[in-house]
């Protein structure tokens, strides 16, 4: 076996022709390797991180020299003298493959691992992809550096468990950056590389051991290192990657990671970027909590929560499901539901503008409305319960669908569209049907829980947001959040409104299995399932289930938002809640703009040890 000279012949390596090349395919996916980013809440505490690939970039001064040094003396010793093939090791590789009668080597060096990785993504096995890679490689090596070459291969390498990259498998593996690493963990790091689910300590601490023994040896760390036996007894003692990224699923990451892909993609992933949400820590718990509750009673259909701020379009909280492993769709944001009579306080509203008094009567009893064209639309109420001579206030309180068909019918279904638009309910059509919610395809529950704006801020509609700011490493602000609001009424007619719906959760169908004092709220039902929107001078919650399914111990309940209210009282129980955490120690960070993303990262795990 060789050993490999320590003194690593940086100095003498010179860029070669970047600028040449810099629209070539090669160049830009190595430059552009996608990293990770953080999720900052309103305060600066960290929510979580997202990525396409988990991965924090660093130069390769910030790399201690024992990592390179183990990588050459075992990936590719000649690496500082061919040109990005190896001839010598090709033909080793195919003598070996030959006499063992199926593939054992590879024969790839360094560059051509690093095109395969970053460049190809492509794994498979055959004469031609091989060729390409070759290619590749050699293109590599005709415009950059060799220590730019070994900079791009430790960022771009995989080390397991979703983690790419030295700095970020030095920071998991030996809690420690890649330039503090000493030869024990160079070896162990390097040795990985080879096949991460066979020599990762947490997968296999003997072998890990064993194979990090072989590369000390070959790099010439074997005076240093320790036996094999102590070996594994150092790495059982290293944090285990389970416990560091456990395998659970986040709808609010999710959503601001498409919306990054759609609206920064020159930046993400390829920048660590720090993305200032409008999340909450305690109000993302407390759905969960609920959502978790509730299917533990026997409830298994799908759902939807969202908790937005009263008086900004601000996005609190989001729950597409119950569990996101098993229903990635997130119903919250992308499903496209009958939003039933959740329509009936902006009809509402359209006769409060339009003159008419909320003490202004009609009959309840069953209609038939002539649609024109020979149709005929028959309109009933649930459980086929009518009151008589009743007013719209008492209506609106009852879910009367035979009154507000009479009302829209009188104001017009066009005003009503007109107001429904402005509001950001995308509904194409003005029919006698939207007394009822009968839309098509159908409304999402965030442009519904956006849409109660213009009553939980007294008549304003303010577009919904997630993202507040996103700056780069430098600092730069990418994005800004300017969003304006719209005065869609005057304060005193959608005051009007809510207290309405305030007694709507006091004594109508709004009435929650544990009442909460002061809360403004409105029922609907569909086909699909029911819903409970809600709101108080703090927050609106907005919940949605399945009709078919019902917790056990509720059925008692005839109407279909039973599932919805069960959650939503629970949501709001929680919420009501003094808040716990550490939000003090977070509060020193109150605007710092300057801390990287790689601190940020790691912040949360030393607050713990406090």
């Amino acid at each position: 076996m060789h050993n490999v000279d320590p003194q690593i012949p940086f100095a003498i390596v010179t860029a070669k022709g970047e600028d040449a090349a810099a629209n070539m395919l090669p160049i830009d996916a190595i430059r552009n390797l996608p990293q990770t980013s953080v999720l900052l809440t309103g305060d600066l505490s960290l929510f979580d991180s997202i990525w396409e690939e988990n991965r924090i970039c660093i130069p390769i001064h910030q790399i201690a020299s024992s990592v390179v040094r183990a990588l050459i003396a075992t990936e590719d010793r000649r690496f500082f003298s061919h040109f990005g093939i190896d001839p010598r090791g090709i033909f080793r590789a195919t003598y070996a493959n030959l006499r063992a009668g199926r593939f054992v080597q590879g024969g790839s060096t360094v560059t051509q691992q690093l095109a395969r990785m970053s460049v190809l993504r492509r794994s498979d096995r055959t004469i031609k992809r091989k060729l390409i890679e070759m290619s590749v490689a050699v293109l590599i090596e005709l415009h950059f550096a060799k220590e730019q070459i070994l900079e791009a291969y430790l960022n771009a390498a995989y080390f397991g468990h979703n983690i790419h990259g030295i700095e970020l498998a030095a920071l998991t593996f030996c809690n420690k950056h890649a330039a503090d690493l000493n030869e024990l963990d160079a070896a162990y790091l390097v040795g990985i590389l080879k096949a991460p689910a066979r020599y990762c300590c947490c997968c296999n601490s003997g072998r890990a051991a064993a194979r990090t023994q072989l590369v000390a040896r070959l790099a010439g760390f074997q005076n240093d290192a320790p036996r094999k036996s102590e070996t594994a007894i150092i790495l059982k003692s290293r944090p285990r990657c389970a416990d560091l990224f456990p395998a659970t699923g986040s709808y609010p990451k999710e959503y601001v990671r498409r919306w990054l892909k759609q609206n920064l993609s020159e930046s993400y992933p390829s920048k660590c970027l720090k993305v200032h949400t409008t999340l909450d820590k305690r109000c993302q718990s407390a759905i969960e909590i609920a959502c978790a509750e509730v299917q533990s009673k026997g409830y298994s259909g799908r759902l939807a929560c969202l908790v937005q701020d009263s008086n900004t379009g601000a996005i609190r909280a989001i729950a597409g499901g119950a569990n996101f492993r098993h229903h990635r769709f997130n119903s919250a944001t992308d499903g496209y539901l009958q939003p039933g009579s959740l329509l009936k306080p902006f009809i509402l509203l359209a006769a409060i503008q339009k003159g008419v008094p909320i003490d202004y009567k009609f009959e309840s009893r069953p209609l038939r409305i002539q649609l024109g064209g020979g149709k005929t639309w028959d309109v009933r109420n649930a459980g086929g319960e009518y009151h008589g001579q009743i007013t719209i206030a008492d209506a609106l309180i009852r879910s009367d669908n035979t009154v507000y068909a009479q009302l829209l019918l009188d104001i017009g279904a066009e005003q009503l569209l007109r107001l429904l638009r402005t509001a950001g309910l995308p509904i194409k059509h003005a029919t006698p049907a939207l007394s009822t919610g009968a839309v098509r395809p159908g409304l999402s529950p965030l442009q519904i829980c956006s849409a109660y704006s213009v009553f939980s801020s007294f008549g304003t509609f303010i577009p919904s947001s997630i993202v507040s700011r996103v700056v780069d490493e430098r600092g730069t602000c990418l994005w800004n959040n300017e969003s304006k609001s719209l005065r869609l009424c005057t304060h005193d007619d959608a005051k009007a409104v809510v207290t309405i719906l305030q007694k709507v959760s006091e004594q109508g169908t709004g009435i929650l299995p544990h009442p909460q004092t002061g809360l403004a709220a409105k029922t609907g039902t569909s086909i699909s399932g029911g819903w409970y929107m809600s709101f108080s001078d703090t927050w609106r919650v907005l919940t949605w289930t399945e009709s078919d399914f019902l917790p056990v111990g509720v059925t008692q309940y005839s109407d279909k938002a039973v599932s919805a209210k069960v959650l939503a009282s629970r949501i709001w129980q929680l919420l009501e809640k003094p808040a716990l955490g550490f939000s003090e120690l977070y509060s020193v960070f109150a605007g710092v703009d300057i801390m990287s993303v790689r601190d940020l990262l790691w912040i949360e795990d030393e607050f713990q040890r406090i």
